[in-house]
Order: C-alpha cells, then sequence, then structure tokens
C-alpha cells in the first residue's frame, strides 16, 4: 500500500486557494480600479494552481494505480473500474453545481442577456468541447474546462490499462498523447484540436514522471535541502512576471519540481507537523474549485456597480478570497461528502 501523502493533499489546498485568488482579481479588474496585485500581474499567478492540480492528478494516477498486487498486468475490467471510479468521481459534482448554475440562468439571475442552446448546454454538462460566442470552447461551469482535460487523460490512463499495469505506462501515456495530437494535426478539428493539441496535457505526464522517479528509485535528501527546492520551485512561477512564455514552461515545470519536493518531505523517516485545517482544506479542494466563481462573479458585480469604491481593492481581494474558500469548504461538508457517500452506497449495492 502506498503511503499517505498528506503535504500533497495540502498542495491541493494551495492550488485550490491560488485559483480562487486569480478569480477575485480577474473580478476586480471589471471596475477599472488601482491594485498593487493586478498592476504588478501577482494577482494573475494564482493561474498556475491550475497547472499544479494538473501535475498532481499526474501523479495521483501513477502513485495510487501501480503497486496494486496485479501491477504488472492490465485487463479491460481493470479499466473499466478506473474509469468508473474517477467518473463518479468528477461528474456527479460538477452535474450537481452545473445544474444550480441552469436554474440561475432560467431564473434570469445569471447570464441575462445569454442564449444557450441545447447542443451547448449538453456539450457542457458531458465535458464536450464547443464552441458559443459567449465562452468560446468553456461549458456553462466555466471551471469545467479543466475538467474535459482531466477526463481526456483519465481516458488516455484506461486505455493503456488495458495493455499493462506498471511505472512504464508513463512512456506509452506520453506516446499515446502525442500520437493523438497528431492525428489531430490532420484532421484540423477545432474543439477535437481544443482538447487533445494544449499544451496543458504534458503536465500530466511531468506529474507521472515523479510518481514513477520517486517509486522506482529512493532518495535520501537532506530535509533543508527539499524545503529549499520546494521554495525555489515556488519562486520560479513568479518568472511570469518577467517572461512571456508558455504557461507549461513557467508554471508546469516549477509545479512539477514543488511536487517533488512535497512528495519527497511526506516519504522522509521525520514526521512532519502538518495542519489539520490545511488538510481539511485539500479534501474540500474540488467543491471549492467548483463552487467559488459564484462568489467570485457576485464580487465583480458589486465591484463594476461601485459599491465597493470606498475600500482598498487588494484588501477586497484577500478578503473575498478568504472568505469564499472557507464558505466554500461547507459545501464539502454538506453536499460533497453525503453526495460521494450516498454513490459509493449505491455502487456497492
Amino acid at each position: 500500500m502506498t503511503k499517505e501523502l498528506k503535504l500533497v493533499q495540502i498542495l491541493r489546498a494551495i492550488a485550490a486557494s491560488m485559483v480562487v485568488f486569480n478569480h477575485f482579481n480577474i473580478a476586480y479588474s471589471n471596475c477599472n480600479r488601482k491594485s498593487f496585485f493586478l498592476n504588478s500581474g501577482l494577482g494573475h499567478l494564482g493561474e498556475a494552481g491550475v497547472d499544479l492540480f494538473f501535475v498532481i492528478s499526474g501523479f495521483i494516477m501513477f502513485y495510487t494505480q501501480c503497486p496494486n498486487p496485479d501491477t504488472q498486468k492490465g485487463s479491460l475490467s481493470i479499466s473499466l473500474l478506473f474509469l468508473k471510479k474517477r467518473i463518479l468521481r468528477i461528474m456527479p459534482l460538477y452535474w450537481f453545481w452545473t445544474t444550480v448554475l441552469l436554474l440561475l440562468w432560467a431564473t434570469h439571475i445569471a447570464f441575462k442577456d445569454q442564449h444557450f442552446d441545447l447542443t451547448f448546454l449538453s456539450c457542457s454538462y458531458f465535458l464536450i468541447p464547443y464552441f458559443s460566442a459567449h465562452a468560446g470552447f468553456r461549458p456553462l461551469l466555466e471551471q469545467g474546462w479543466s475538467l474535459a482535460y482531466e477526463m481526456y487523460f483519465y481516458l488516455i490512463f484506461a486505455v493503456v490499462l488495458i495493455f499493462r499495469r506498471c511505472l512504464s505506462n508513463t512512456f506509452y501515456i506520453a506516446l499515446l498523447f502525442a500520437l493523438i495530437y497528431l492525428i489531430s494535426t490532420f484532421l484540423k478539428i477545432p474543439a477535437f484540436s481544443y482538447l487533445v493539441a494544449y499544451p496543458m496535457n504534458i503536465e500530466f505526464i511531468l506529474g507521472a514522471i515523479v510518481a514513477w522517479v520517486v517509486m522506482k528509485w529512493k532518495f535520501e535528501i537532506n530535509r533543508n535541502l527539499l524545503w529549499l527546492l520546494f521554495y525555489l520551485g515556488c519562486a520560479l512561477m513568479l518568472s511570469k512576471l518577467f517572461i512571456n512564455a508558455n504557461r507549461v514552461i513557467v508554471y508546469g515545470i516549477p509545479s512539477t519540481i514543488i511536487m517533488f519536493a512535497a512528495v519527497l518531505l511526506d516519504k522522509n523517516k521525520h514526521e512532519s507537523k502538518i495542519s489539520s485545517f490545511l488538510l481539511f482544506l485539500g479534501n474540500a479542494s474540488y467543491s471549492i474549485y467548483l463552487t467559488h466563481s459564484y462568489f467570485a462573479f457576485a464580487f465583480g458585480m458589486f465591484a463594476k456597480a461601485g459599491k465597493l469604491n470606498h475600500y482598498n481593492g487588494d484588501f477586497l481581494i484577500l478578503v473575498g478570497t478568504t472568505v469564499t474558500i472557507l464558505v466554500c469548504s461547507l459545501a464539502y461538508l454538506y453536499i460533497e461528502k453525503p453526495l460521494m457517500e450516498l454513490l459509493k452506497k449505491r455502487s456497492i449495492t
């Protein structure tokens, strides 16, 4: 059995918090008022939270799947079981919050000036890329854009699980990603290319490589050096402020360094003092990610209407981010957990 990696769970909390912070900055930018976070570019660095999520996903899939007893041989049943678990983990909660947003639109509370046709809504529910004038290729619940890439990675992973289930999967998954990418260059179908030719898909492979490295070799690295490596990864994310490069370079590679250091710190013989509250936020990270946009949207409306003009913008962004993270974590306790427990009981019966 693999050891529980608490620092990795905390990285999930950090990633979700970064995304919330980024979206509050974007919301505040609509009111055309000054903000140090916005003017300096620091506010938009929170978008790196998605890259960190992708690296974590790539790592977790390999770290949890490879050590199983039947690790050398795959099968169709193993593949289908994997897909079933991932779909049950991702889709029901996404459907729930998409439906909430759809009801808000139907009652003219949100997206009052928008018209959504049945094709767009259907594709939104099933994370199928579909171009709309309103959101480009993004679904109704905008955060679903990243979930589309998650599900694409899970599908690739499931295909490889049919044939083999060992650490060399990293190579075969990368090969399959590359093959489908090449096919997209010939087909030239915009929606298909949007999904399979996006550079951020590489970040799943980077996370898988971290899992492969730490599971194949034993490292004895001083904890101080590991923390130095961790903070180096954090510092490298700041390079986005100075260079205009693909986000895989400025966010993906630093996220990989952070991930590598965090895993080795977790596997170190010395116990780390881990905040139970941060672990809770890590558990709640998916609910936080799915629900925070409701609050960021409301914040943006108030800011654009001039109702927040008497307050410091950076203070508002920080308070809004913090309160939203705390409130959205309640959705984990009272919606996500009961829903997951219900689905688990039904899948058993």
